[in-house]
């Protein structure tokens, strides 16, 4: 009740592949929306680095994790990720997101988001100016470390790094939490050539 808005998000099932649901997924939620804009910017969110905004499940009771990628108080631009309990391949699945209170804490459980699956998530524009790329996650993977010339730059997704094609890097340290021998795995990035 503390929240003054919500949105209802349908989630088209014909977008999530194979013949099964898929549970705890972690959805892409990117939307730009002059309603998610903040109060003095002539729309319904609360506080200006957008930790208000929250998700549901339908029952607009269950919170969801999700984690904030980014947020533009001016145009009610979020990038943010949601664990979605479960998306189906033959019918739409519906969450809510609520935004308008103030005086809210921080909505997020980044790490919440990630399963233990996942052993590191590096967004690329996390304080590429400091060389730090943070691991979403937390499972203290390590922080990778950047040596780019650019630094942030736009990505497909939100922000992303820059390289010059001989002296920029990223490295993560070997720490005995990635044994890549232990059986499958998948690693995906987007790169642009």
């Amino acid at each position: 009740s503390s929240w003054s808005s919500r949105k209802l998000v349908t989630i088209n099932h014909a977008q999530v592949s194979g013949s099964s649901s898929v549970a705890n997924f972690p959805m892409l939620f990117s939307v730009t929306d002059p309603n998610l804009a903040t109060m003095s910017n002539g729309g319904g969110v609360g506080k200006s680095d957008g930790t208000d905004i929250l998700f549901t499940a339908f029952d607009g009771v269950t919170k969801l994790n999700h984690e904030l990628e980014s947020y533009n108080p001016s145009t009610g631009q979020v990038i943010a990720w949601v664990q979605v309990p479960s998306l189906s391949p033959s019918a739409d699945t519906t969450i809510y997101v609520y935004f308008g209170n103030a005086a809210a804490s921080n909505q997020q459980s980044v790490a919440g988001t990630w399963d233990s699956n996942y052993k590191a998530v590096y967004h690329m524009a996390d304080n590429a100016a400091n060389t730090t790329v943070t691991d979403s996650t937390g499972a203290n993977n390590g922080a990778a470390r950047a040596n780019t010339s650019s630094k942030t730059t736009n990505g497909e997704i939100d922000g992303a790094l820059s390289f010059n094609g001989s002296s920029d890097f990223v490295t993560i340290p070997q720490n005995g939490h990635f044994n890549l021998h232990a059986g499958p795995f998948t690693i995906e990035t987007w790169i642009k050539d």
